[in-house]
C-alpha cells in the first residue's frame, strides 16, 4: 500500500498543507495514522476523499443550510458509510433541483420589479428614511444591507447625506425579493451585482440563473456518479 505525507498529498491535489489539515480537522477524511516518528500517514483512501471535498466545497455557498448537508455528507464518507452518504447525495440533490425551481420563479418575479420601475421612468430622489417607508424594511435593515456591501449608495456633494435614486430603490425592493428566499449574504452580492450590470441588461437575457446552484446540482450529480464508482470498488 503506497503511503504519503502531509506535503505529498498537498502537492497532488494542489493545495496547501493547511488546507489537507484542516479538512482532516473538520472529520472530511478517515483518521490519519501516524508513524513512529510523528508525522501523518496517508493513503489513496484519503487523497480520494479530499477530492470529493474539494469537489462540493469549491463553489460558494448558495444558501447556508446547504454548507451544513454537505458536511454531514463528507463526514458519512470518511466513517466510510458509502450507502448512507450516498442517501444523503441523493436527497440533497432533490433539494437543489427545487431550489433551483424557485431561483427561476424568483427571477421572474426581479425582471417584472425591474421593467416595472424602468416603464415608470421616476425621477427621485429620497431620504433614507423616506426609503424605508418606500420599500417596507427599517432603516437599520438598509444600513446592515450597504454594510454587507450589498449596494453602495452614491452621496451628495454638499452635505455628503445618501441619494437614493430610482436606480437604488429598484436594487433595494430586489434585495428584500432575494433576501426572503435565504440566499447567503455573499450570494445576495454577487446577485445584485450580475442584476445592475451594464444598465440592467440581465433584463433580457433567457434561462440565465442568477447564483451557481446550477454549479452545486452539477457538483452533487458527480459526487453521487463518484461514490457509485467507490462501492463497486
Amino acid at each position: 500500500m503506497k503511503v504519503y505525507r502531509t506535503s505529498d498529498v498537498a502537492k497532488i491535489i494542489g493545495v496547501h498543507n493547511n488546507t489537507i489539515l484542516a479538512y482532516e480537522k473538520s472529520g472530511y477524511i478517515s483518521n490519519v495514522e501516524r508513524s513512529k516518528n510523528g508525522y501523518r500517514i496517508y493513503t489513496d483512501k484519503h487523497i480520494e476523499q479530499i477530492k470529493l471535498a474539494r469537489l462540493v466545497l469549491k463553489n460558494d455557498i448558495v444558501k447556508v443550510y446547504m454548507i451544513f448537508k454537505v458536511r454531514e455528507i463528507l463526514k458519512t464518507i470518511a466513517r466510510n458509510e458509502l450507502d448512507k452518504a450516498l442517501d444523503l447525495s441523493k436527497k440533497f440533490l432533490l433539494q437543489i433541483q427545487v431550489e433551483k425551481a424557485n431561483e427561476i420563479i424568483l427571477i421572474k418575479e426581479i425582471k417584472e420589479l425591474i421593467k416595472f420601475h424602468i416603464d415608470e421612468n421616476k425621477k427621485i430622489s429620497l431620504k433614507r428614511s423616506e426609503v424605508s417607508k418606500e420599500i417596507g424594511v427599517s432603516m437599520d435593515v438598509i444600513i446592515n444591507w450597504e454594510r454587507n456591501g450589498l449596494l453602495e449608495v452614491p452621496r451628495n456633494n454638499k452635505n455628503n447625506y445618501r441619494i437614493y435614486s430610482e436606480h437604488e430603490i429598484i436594487l433595494l425592493k430586489t434585495i428584500k425579493l432575494i433576501r426572503k428566499e435565504n440566499y447567503s449574504t455573499q450570494c445576495i452580492g454577487k446577485m445584485i451585482r450580475k442584476i445592475e450590470a451594464n444598465n440592467f441588461e440581465f433584463l433580457h437575457r433567457e434561462n440565465e440563473l442568477l447564483s451557481p446552484i446550477g454549479d452545486r446540482q452539477k457538483d452533487m450529480e458527480n459526487l453521487i456518479c463518484h461514490l457509485n464508482k467507490m462501492k463497486e470498488d
